[in-house]
């Protein structure tokens, strides 16, 4: 069946109407129709009303929301997302990747309706057991406005889970600022995969030279050896950091020299592969 056809149109409204398995799914699909699936929205947003019980309420109020924007707003189009907002405490509930992607595209066209979904995603982020790589991702659609979420965000970065430390990171780049106190606070913090992970962050950030500089002095290897790669990825601008970069050259772990070296190389400087080998030879 071609996509957009009436045809498809018409299986997936007859499979949303007599197909109680799957109809989550084809509300995800309507989803990516667009306006032109909008003869479904009734349907969808009874079938929100009448599962308030569980996760697919929110999937179906979401794929409303999504079908209905681009429209001229008016007080009936505003039908779906007073709909998706009175759903939100479902979140937890809520699972698959394409159910948590149509709901980050909801939150982002629902406007205002979808702030009070902040503090229920920041909750979960403090749940181990529940989905917290998709929670961070579904805050970082509200940029700074879920500026509290900072502090959970940071202990995620000393998670075990590299899907829920790369969602943190995500989420922050959206959230936080490289002047935010909230987050320079991560540099200070005891655990060193939390200051590592900050380091690592602040390379999105152009204006985090300096900071990302003093890092190269941090105790721990491994935030040295973030700072180091950060730096590597603002070539040209961290020329004022190379002085400290030349001084990692002879540090007493391979993979901080290496990382020295090639950081050096990115920024543009010269002589830095000699100064390596000397410190190799000397092992």
């Amino acid at each position: 069946i071609a996509p957009h056809s009436d045809d498809l149109l018409c299986v997936l409204g007859q499979s949303l109407q007599d197909d109680a398995w799957i109809r989550a799914e084809v509300a995800v699909a309507l989803a990516l129709i667009g306006p032109k699936a909008q003869g479904q929205i009734p349907s969808l947003l009874r079938l929100a009303r009448s599962n308030s019980d569980s996760g697919n309420a929110l999937t179906f109020a979401c794929a409303a929301v999504v079908i209905e924007s681009g429209e001229t707003a008016t007080p009936d189009k505003m039908l779906a997302p007073v709909q998706m907002s009175e759903c939100l405490s479902l979140l937890p509930r809520l699972s698959g990747e394409d159910h948590w992607a149509l709901l980050r595209t909801a939150l982002r066209r629902a406007g205002g309706l979808s702030r009070p979904a902040i503090p229920i995603l920041i909750k979960m982020l403090e749940d181990p057991w529940t989905d917290r790589q998709d929670a961070a991702l579904a805050l970082a659609v509200f940029g700074p406005e879920a500026r509290s979420a900072i502090p959970v965000l940071l202990a995620m970065l000393a998670s075990n889970w590299g899907d829920s430390r790369q969602g943190a990171i995500a989420a922050l780049r959206q959230i936080a600022s490289e002047d935010s106190a909230l987050l320079l606070a991560g540099l200070k913090h005891p655990q060193a995969e939390i200051r590592s992970g900050v380091v690592e962050l602040l390379r999105y950030f152009p204006g985090a030279v300096a900071v990302v500089t003093e890092a190269l002095a941090d105790p721990s290897a491994r935030v040295r050896l973030a700072a180091l790669q950060s730096l590597a990825k603002f070539k040209d601008s961290a020329k004022p950091a190379i002085p400290q970069i030349r001084g990692l050259l002879q540090a007493e772990s391979r993979t901080l020299r290496e990382a020295a070296d090639s950081a050096l190389k990115a920024i543009g400087s010269a002589d830095s592969s000699s100064t390596m080998m000397d410190a190799d030879d000397r092992e």
